[in-house]
């Protein structure tokens, strides 16, 4: 076997023979053998930046990665600018949810190396989970434009722009990705995105599934599994996928929390919450769980719960999303508190999504006028939202002001169903 090739190569000049067998060992999960194979490289050669390098890959790739981390920053020691020990350390950040650490380590990884595709790939991805689409969509541009022939950045390209509203972009990446690596489970990832994205759900699943068969061990093709059989209604396969996700990746946070707001929509909340209180426990400094019982609590009607629990999520992590939801259980408990969305929009003045809510806060207050100067805020950032502009002119015409023809007409030329 693997080992006893090794074990019968010659003894060589450096470290790779013992690496090797390190990893043959740990293979046959022989870890004693495995560990004394890597103690005699760090013996052997206790100041050799490729040898901390080496090992802290090992550890890496068995899963160790505190471990990892002590031999990765033992090489940085021994040579502050080695791009790959960083680049290493960046992924296990990542790993341990230090999303903050990893990001400034890859962006110092880019500072001295612009073209490394590695952290051009890492922070586009980064940035699209984050939100940040526009900024992901530059990112791996530069990764298209470093490795013309590299799928896997066509590929996320595609869900960058997909995010960014850019669906005839994002087919057209998704397609390059595809004519170069029509098997990579990450490229029929985005194929079938992009084509849940467009409402395609059944073209969707085909994607997914076939992500799965090429790959079964990778837990997020499961949970997009799931996503298209529920949005074709069906909800059993999904929740079969979903704890299969679960079964793979048991931190799936996604993965956990639809299956609660599927067991609360067959009504039994007491399972629901049951998930909630887990995911609360894995998840104490994420507003997601907070989130979802709150969700789950607006499903059963208990608003003032809910209320509550959007507040504890928005403190955790202050969202947009969140302050209105919080808004609108107050409103659906029957109680006007608008504070969430005041405290967001202190320190984001120009989202006029939050405003043009706000300004209907104002109107339930009958303040008509406070009304209107918020929905010309909302209109001055953000000149083609079409709910800003309808709602401005349908109040400015209960005034009679004359602007609200031509206002109206705009939101209708945006939406015409308006």
């Amino acid at each position: 076997d693997a080992v006893e090739l090794f074990e019968s190569l010659p003894e060589m000049d450096s470290y790779r023979r013992e690496l090797l067998l390190a990893v043959a060992y740990a293979a046959r999960n022989e870890t004693a053998q495995s560990q004394a194979q890597i103690d005699q490289i760090l013996t052997r050669y206790p100041d050799d930046v490729g040898a901390h390098l080496l090992v802290g890959q090992f550890y890496f790739a068995t899963g160790q990665l505190d471990d990892s981390r002590r031999y990765l920053e033992r090489a940085l020691e021994l040579d502050p600018g080695n791009v790959r020990a960083r680049e290493i350390i960046a992924r296990i950040d990542f790993r341990q949810d230090d999303y903050a650490a990893g990001q400034s380590a890859l962006e110092s990884v880019l500072a001295d190396d612009p073209e490394n595709l590695s952290a051009l790939i890492m922070l586009g991805e980064m940035a699209t989970l984050d939100n940040r689409a526009d900024e992901a969509v530059q990112l791996l541009e530069r990764a298209t434009e470093v490795a013309p022939g590299n799928a896997t950045a066509y590929a996320l390209l595609a869900r960058a722009r997909l995010a960014a509203g850019d669906a005839a972009g994002a087919r057209a990446d998704a397609d390059r990705a595809f004519e170069i690596a029509p098997d990579s489970s990450i490229v029929l990832l985005a194929m079938g995105e992009v084509s849940f994205g467009a409402g395609r759900y059944r073209e969707a699943l085909g994607f997914f599934a076939e992500a799965t068969t090429r790959q079964p061990d990778l837990a997020v093709a499961w949970h997009r599994q799931a996503r298209a059989q529920l949005a074709l209604g069906d909800r059993d396969a999904a929740r079969v996928a979903l704890e299969r996700a679960l079964e793979l990746q048991p931190n799936l946070l996604v993965a956990s929390a639809q299956l609660a707001l599927l067991d609360s929509g067959e009504g039994n909340t007491d399972a629901a919450l049951s998930r909630v209180r887990g995911l609360k426990t894995a998840f104490p400094d994420r507003a997601a769980p907070e989130v979802l019982e709150a969700e789950i609590l607006m499903q059963t009607e208990d608003y003032a719960g809910a209320a509550a629990a959007f507040e504890r999520g928005y403190a955790i992590e202050p969202s947009a999303n969140v302050a209105i939801r919080t808004y609108q259980a107050y409103v659906l408990a029957e109680e006007e508190n608008a504070g969430l969305l005041e405290n967001w929009l202190a320190s984001h003045p120009d989202d006029a999504r939050v405003r043009a809510v706000y300004s209907e806060y104002k109107r339930r207050s009958e303040d008509d006028n406070a009304a209107i100067a918020e929905l010309e805020k909302a209109v001055a950032s953000d000149p083609d939202n079409e709910v800003a502009l309808n709602n401005l002119a349908y109040l400015l015409h209960q005034q009679g002001d004359a602007r609200a023809e031509e206002l109206a007409r705009r939101a209708v030329a945006l939406r015409p169903e308006l």
